[in-house]
């Protein structure tokens, strides 16, 4: 399985195989205890860009997360978390982190 913060993969893409400009945006977040890796891609061997951000608190790392995804509209968004993180679609804390040992992240809704 590849990783997008995973440099060492040739993402070369065959000149008929080559994505389009308009092939919509995929934005994928990569949150771990110590820091988190953001990309936009436009396909699996298409990544257009990548970045790694320190985990501090909800209220200074959000705002770093708005800014790298910008105002493109993204087509779909992946996130893997630290938690752990409700997964029940009919839980009222549906994709809210739970206990955590992350300063200020409990209870922080992934989804809102």
């Amino acid at each position: 399985m590849r990783s997008v913060a995973d440099r060492s993969v040739d993402l070369a893409v065959a000149p008929d195989r080559r994505i389009r400009s308009d092939t919509p945006m995929l934005g994928a977040i990569e949150a771990g205890g110590t820091k988190i890796v953001v990309a936009k891609a436009r396909a699996v061997d298409d990544i257009v860009e990548t970045t790694s951000l320190p985990t501090r608190e909800p209220e200074t790392t959000l705002p770093d997360l708005l800014a790298f995804f910008g105002k493109e509209p993204l087509e779909g968004l992946g996130i893997g978390a630290f938690g752990p993180v409700d997964v029940d679609p009919s839980s009222a804390s549906f994709g809210r982190v739970l206990r955590t040992p992350k300063p200020g992240w409990a209870g922080f809704g992934w989804l809102a």
